[in-house]
């Protein structure tokens, strides 16, 4: 027998600021590593592999407990307000479709 539990009010929303959080750190450190480039162009390609690879190393240990404890609490209680305050603190906006974006 299979229980089918279906997500809580707000986790499509939580799911979008979750979603926008992630794009939005992509393109910081884009723009960062970009920067860094800029100003040390002699880096050879392994060398800037390596620097790439230590940010989006970073960037996981900090973001992704966070995203996994909010999202896995968003299936299984009401978490409207955790969406509205993610957004909030990392100035994130819902588009037309509902994806959140800066």
């Amino acid at each position: 027998m299979t229980i089918s539990i279906s997500p809580r009010p707000g986790h499509e929303r939580v799911a979008a600021v979750v979603d926008g959080m992630r794009n939005r750190t992509e393109q910081i450190r884009d723009a960062e590593l970009a920067r860094l480039l800029t100003r040390v162009p002699q880096l050879s390609p392994l060398a800037r592999a390596a620097v790439a690879t230590c940010i989006d190393r970073v960037v996981d240990t900090l973001l992704q407990p966070a995203l996994t404890r909010v999202t896995v609490r968003s299936e299984s209680t009401d978490t409207s307000h955790r969406a509205e305050t993610l957004s909030m603190l990392f100035a994130l906006e819902p588009d037309s479709a509902g994806r959140c974006r800066r």
